[in-house]
């Protein structure tokens, strides 16, 4: 199991960045290669970063290694993950995990705004997120595998005081208990799926699930909703009719035709579910906003929807693409580097993964100052601390 404990910082003699990653030295070969990549990737543009860090140091690598790291996100939190897993991997080099959300965010977000973030993973948006929206503003993040949740929690206690709620909680069109597919390999913590009626396998854990509808019902505008469900992205959509209709939020989804097959639905009906609702729909490409490809040829892409309403947001998101995509990752060039955040709180001791357990929920006594309190059953703070009333079992 990882031990976190055994970070350290880069030796002086070759970190000269402070946003490059600290490293765990008792593997020279692999600390080095790490290192490299960062330093040799660090202040490139993005689209160019990307091929070369595949070079240097190759996610089969860097899997083998499983290393933990600390570091800086380029837009200022600190984060703590492990080389073994993919989505940790690539922002242990660049300081991100997918720029181009960032980007949209970027255009889209202002201090003080609401963003919603579905599937959040171990957090590697999550604190470029919370960066955008800044002191002011708030991520909510919606994540209902265990192991994912403790990562994820670990990235809003690194940078107290924060502005992210943690609800541990699957997102569908109905609210109940639901059974969920939790990823089988530790590499690939994104994998997890909600098991469509009927398919559920004897491993699938048995989860909360909570509407948008439902749980933003009492909230102030929303300005961003980003969803990467693997293939429940429809029935999200279908769930938060309500919200979209009276905030037109932005929303990026992922966008698979493998995922939305498995549960039924096609690249076609994701598309017709958000233009129903008055969004026109553009996939994210390299370097811009193209026409959204239907045929899908088995690749995951996103796709960006913006209210036909709003037809300059869908222009600034065009143009912040191309600037954070080809500018330099220095800051004063790439709008995305921002000065590391100034924290008030202490640092937290040492994050040991390997010997947390698994929260019993139900003797869990409530937070005394819960942020957040709503959703059926669910209750939650910024600090991660979740209170669950229908289950003995953390989502």
């Amino acid at each position: 199991m990882i031990d976190v404990s055994t970070i350290r910082e880069v030796g002086s003699e070759i970190r000269t960045d402070p946003n490059l990653p600290t490293i765990d030295e008792k593997s020279p070969n692999g600390s080095f290669r790490m290192a490299l990549a960062s330093l040799v990737c660090g202040p490139l543009p993005p689209v160019i970063a990307a091929r070369l860090k595949n070079r240097i140091y190759p996610f089969e690598r860097a899997r083998l290694d499983a290393r933990p790291f600390a570091r800086r996100a380029r837009t200022g939190s600190r984060f703590e993950g492990t080389t073994g897993d993919m989505h940790a991997h690539q922002f242990s080099i660049h300081g991100y995990f997918d720029w181009r959300i960032l980007a949209i965010g970027l255009a889209s977000c202002r201090e003080g705004d609401t963003v919603v973030e579905v599937g959040a993973n171990v957090g590697t948006e999550t604190v470029g997120l919370s960066d955008l929206v800044g002191p002011s503003g708030e991520v909510l993040a919606f994540e209902p595998v265990p192991a994912n949740l403790r990562w994820l929690r670990r990235a809003v206690e690194l940078n107290q005081p924060s502005n992210i709620t943690v609800i541990p909680a699957a997102v569908s069109d109905r609210a109940g208990r639901v059974r969920f597919e939790a990823p089988v390999d530790d590499g690939y913590s994104g994998i997890g799926y909600l098991a469509v009626d009927g398919s559920a396998s004897s491993s699938a854990i048995e989860v909360e699930a909570v509407t948008l509808d439902g749980f933003l019902a009492p909230r102030g505008p929303i300005r961003m909703i980003c969803v990467d469900a693997e293939g429940a992205e429809v029935a999200i959509i279908r769930g938060s009719s309500e919200t979209l209709s009276k905030h037109r939020p932005i929303v990026i989804v992922e966008a698979s035709a493998a995922h939305l097959g498995r549960a039924g639905h096609r690249l076609a009906g994701l598309k017709e579910e958000l233009e129903s609702r008055g969004y026109a729909v553009h996939q994210v490409g390299k370097i811009g906003l193209i026409p959204p490809d239907l045929c899908g040829a088995g690749v995951a892409v996103n796709w960006v929807a913006v209210h036909r309403s709003m037809t300059e947001t869908t222009h600034a998101i065009q143009r912040s693409l191309v600037r954070c995509g080809l500018s330099p990752c220095v800051r004063g060039l790439n709008p995305l580097v921002r000065r590391p955040r100034v924290l008030k709180a202490p640092d937290p001791p040492p994050f040991r993964p390997d010997l947390q357990k698994e929260p019993d929920e139900m003797s869990r006594p409530a937070p005394a100052h819960p942020r957040v309190a709503g959703g059926p059953g669910i209750g939650c703070t910024s600090e991660g601390a979740t209170v669950n009333s229908r289950s003995r079992r953390t989502p």
